[in-house]
């Protein structure tokens, strides 16, 4: 059927090959970033990520409920939220 995807097309390999479709995709990204030195405790990942918020890495696409994530844009996203220590003194 024309416009439908079928497991093995190029269109999926290509485009959608470092997504990251598990069952828990949100332990995933936060235990990627984690291994690049990002310090992110459990809960307050799950915090930033509530839809609600709107604060946590871009979701690329979703599967049904699965929010899939890219670790390259969760890598910068990380990166986005760094910040200069405040200078001694200061309050």
């Amino acid at each position: 059927m024309p416009g439908h995807l079928k497991q093995g097309d190029s269109y999926v390999r290509s485009h959608l090959a470092d997504i990251q479709a598990i069952d828990d995709a949100q332990r995933a990204a936060r235990e990627f970033l984690i291994s690049e030195g990002f310090p992110l405790g459990e809960s307050t990942f799950e915090k930033i990520c509530m839809p609600s918020r709107g604060e946590g890495p871009e979701v690329e696409a979703w599967w049904g409920r699965r929010p899939l994530y890219r670790p390259t844009r969760g890598l910068e996203w990380a990166k986005s939220r760094l910040r200069k220590s405040p200078e001694k003194g200061a309050a």
